[in-house]
């Protein structure tokens, strides 16, 4: 039921709304955007390292941070791996509870958020109480605009992933699932 929901959304609202954005706002801004919103979560990323114990990992993210935040203009450019071939890389609460044996549970594909897992959605939700953004002020409203324009950005660099999905898979529900669950697995086992 949510998977019909979430594809009539994408359809309907999303699809189109990214369209409107992508030809508004150029490439190369959308990818500043990108970094920006990537490195206004390097604190999520740095927590979650330490909790994997990954501790080189933790310190190429705080080095990330500091550089692309003061060289990198407040982390619109990338100068970290531009530079200094630093390369980012992913840490989640989720990921930190697979690397602690917890299990995926159950595939859910959330209206508006988009597919998870029992396990990531705990996941998520630990990550959104430890996002700096929501410390900086008491406004709901800004911390519905910051992450609807983060996601909104990210769907207008891959536009045509879901499209392909849809168009090449024979049931897209599985597809989405078994994609979902191997990327997962991917970020957990560090392939």
């Amino acid at each position: 039921m949510f998977f019909e929901f979430y594809d009539a959304v994408y359809e309907y609202v999303l699809s189109p709304v990214t369209d409107g954005y992508i030809w508004a706002i150029p490439l190369e801004l959308r990818d500043c955007f990108g970094n920006f919103f990537y490195n206004l979560s390097s604190p999520v990323r740095l927590l979650n390292s330490l909790l994997q114990g990954e501790f080189k990992q933790s310190g190429v993210v705080l080095s990330r941070f500091v550089i692309n935040s003061t060289l990198g203009v407040y982390g619109l450019v990338d100068t970290a791996y531009l530079e200094f071939d630093m390369k980012p890389a992913k840490a989640d609460f989720g990921q930190t509870l697979g690397r602690w044996g917890v299990g995926d549970g159950v595939y859910i594909c959330w209206p508006l958020v988009g597919p998870s897992s029992v396990r990531d959605s705990v996941g998520l939700l630990a990550d959104a109480y430890t996002h700096p953004i929501p410390y900086f002020h008491e406004n709901l409203v800004l911390d519905i605009s910051y992450y609807t324009s983060n996601r909104l950005n990210t769907l207008s660099l891959n536009p045509t992933i879901y499209d392909d999905l849809k168009r090449f898979a024979l049931d897209p529900y599985v597809a989405s699932r078994q994609a979902y669950y191997d990327y997962r697995q991917g970020l957990v086992e560090r392939r």
